[in-house]
């Protein structure tokens, strides 16, 4: 029989207890053994993952040497053989209360996409669940920014393949989940807080090693210029379709994204300069991407009415006086 859901989990040198906790919260759903498959993929720890699910025929542990989050996720996806895949880090958890009612929407609905909200607290306050319903993956895009994280996300196999994450960056996950969007059919829009997120620190979005920051900026434009990339190529297809102006709204974001986040991570990087020192680096900083956008026709930001923010920070943005408020600003 195939299971309706495939669970995958890459492990690096992750304590043993969060590890576990993460498995833990996947085996104590309502699901029943045989619609489930969990899969951990050591991507190459230090000390090797225990084996501690041997007798469990439900888990898959597989091995190989230290490639990286996207690598470990090709890797399970390859071998997954459920209807659903679900993507959990190995210290994350499901809320079992909350993603319960998401299997049940997805057993009655059977859409492409079921997406559900993420928290970080482990006992979340009782409320009401509710969702709603759009056509097409690209309908949704078209009226709503997209939330980048694949883990938030129930998808169907089928409807991902072929799609893998880019391999040695960060980022991956936004090429990944706007380009299966995009490929999504029926999509389910849940307030279900059914995902904990564990910011400890020390995981992958709490370093400020300028080198490791500078890298993340660098990833974040490669993906922006990739899916720039992928709607030059829809436009040649059928300029008008729904998934040119879903994409180009998603790239617009991003574009306003990256804009922000080379003001934030540049400060996380170089914490104690002076006020003055800090505002020069920043603004040159902020310069430099303003010109390499310009370059590749990201920038000016579009007059596209997104959302209120939106719309206010390309204003400020593609102000020259205005953007050096940005460099003293705290976003």
């Amino acid at each position: 029989m195939t299971p309706l859901i495939s669970f995958i989990i890459p492990a690096y040198n992750i304590p043993e207890p969060l590890l576990l906790r993460s498995v833990d919260s996947i085996r104590t759903l309502s699901l029943s053994t045989h619609e489930r498959q969990i899969i951990i993929v050591d991507d190459g720890s230090d000390s090797p993952v225990s084996n501690l699910w041997a007798d469990d025929p439900t888990v898959v542990l597989l091995r190989q040497a230290n490639a990286g989050l996207s690598a470990a996720r090709n890797a399970a996806l390859a071998i997954a053989s459920a209807t659903y895949v679900q993507l959990l880090d190995a210290d994350d958890q499901l809320i079992g209360t909350y993603y319960d009612r998401c299997i049940s929407i997805l057993r009655q609905e059977q859409p492409d996409i079921l997406k559900f909200d993420y928290t970080d607290d482990q006992s979340p306050a009782k409320q009401a669940i509710h969702h709603e319903t759009f056509e097409s993956g690209a309908h949704f895009m078209i009226h709503n920014n997209l939330q980048p994280g694949a883990c938030a996300y129930i998808f169907r196999r089928s409807t991902a393949d072929g799609l893998t994450f880019t391999e040695g960056i960060y980022h991956e996950d936004e090429e990944f989940t706007p380009l299966l969007f995009l490929r999504a059919g029926k999509t389910i829009i849940t307030n279900a807080p059914a995902y904990f997120y564990d910011s400890r620190p020390g995981s992958i979005t709490q370093y400020v090693d300028p080198d490791k920051l500078r890298k993340r900026l660098a990833d974040f434009y490669g993906v922006i210029l990739r899916l720039k990339n992928h709607l030059l190529t829809l436009k040649k297809e059928n300029g008008k379709s729904l998934s040119v102006r879903a994409l180009q709204r998603r790239i617009d974001q991003a574009a306003m994204d990256y804009i922000i986040n080379v003001m934030r991570l540049n400060r996380q990087a170089y914490p104690n300069l002076t006020p003055l020192a800090r505002y020069k680096h920043l603004h040159q900083a902020l310069n430099t991407a303003i010109i390499q956008m310009q370059a590749d026709q990201l920038f000016p930001l579009p007059p596209a009415s997104y959302t209120s923010n939106y719309s206010r920070f390309r204003r400020i943005a593609n102000s020259s006086l205005l953007r050096k408020i940005l460099c003293i600003k705290k976003l």
